[in-house]
């Protein structure tokens, strides 16, 4: 029993790992962001985290050149919703505000607003920013994610248990669903 449950944290650990390495190499790669800046003008920019996701870079394209925001140690703390630069923000709704975001300085300075355009992208921003500051991740996404895949592992884990090879399902009656690439012309 213990050495299940001590399998069992492992497991979690490293699919909480997975799931967030994969979110913060989404953040490597980049991504058009909203950004919103004092004054509340909004504008689009590509940002993304430097290959040693050390820095918060920005440019016009994915193509760069990139100019660097903060260093991701001088990040203290994530805020989410309304803050100094948002509330001045009058093209945001209420579900817009939502999913806006500011990296703080250690001081508790705005550093940066952002505006994501989805859940989803507010999601992978947000909780890699958290994961990169040891900082327990909170969104619902991410946390679906984390479930889904420690489904996976449990059931691979079971059926490595009883050596039962999963049922192999029937080939089709009919192949005529093959085309050749000769009726496309």
């Amino acid at each position: 029993m213990q050495k299940e449950t001590q399998l069992s944290k492992e497991q979690e650990l490293s699919a909480y790992d997975l799931v967030n390495t994969r979110r913060v190499h989404k953040l490597v790669k980049g991504k058009l962001l909203d950004r919103v800046q004092k004054g509340g003008k909004i504008q689009n920019k590509y940002f993304k985290i430097s290959d040693n996701k050390q820095e918060l870079l920005v440019g016009q394209n994915s193509k760069g050149p990139f100019q660097q925001i903060t260093n991701i140690s001088e990040i203290g703390s994530i805020t989410t919703g309304v803050n100094e630069n948002v509330i001045k923000t009058k093209k945001l709704d209420e579900e817009k505000i939502k999913l806006t975001f500011t990296l703080n300085s250690q001081q508790k300075k705005p550093i940066i607003s952002f505006l994501a355009k989805d859940r989803k992208q507010f999601a992978i921003w947000i909780d890699s920013f958290r994961y990169l500051k040891k900082i327990p991740v909170q969104e619902i996404e991410t946390r679906q994610a984390f479930d889904e895949l420690l489904k996976i592992d449990s059931q691979i884990s079971q059926l490595e248990k009883t050596k039962v090879a999963p049922e192999i399902p029937k080939p089709p009656k009919d192949f005529n669903f093959v085309v050749e690439a000769t009726d496309y012309k």
